[in-house]
């Protein structure tokens, strides 16, 4: 069981997802309906390549990034 924090300016929502063992953080933002390309994906605090499996992990942050001109 793996706790998602999607984080999107002033607020925060909370998921918690279930996933096999050897699927990836880029697995992770698309399972919770966002585009990997477009999110930062933070372990305490840190950034994360979203090819990093998830195994062992618990609790993820992901911030989806915005982009305009």
């Amino acid at each position: 069981m793996l706790d998602v924090e999607i984080v999107r300016a002033r607020r925060s929502e909370w998921r918690r997802i279930e996933l096999p063992a050897d699927r990836t953080v880029r697995d992770v933002v698309r399972a919770v309906g966002l585009y990997a390309e477009g999110s930062a994906v933070l372990i305490d605090g840190r950034p994360v390549p979203h090819d990093r499996p998830i195994a062992g992990l618990h609790r993820l942050q992901i911030v989806p990034t915005f982009s305009g001109g």
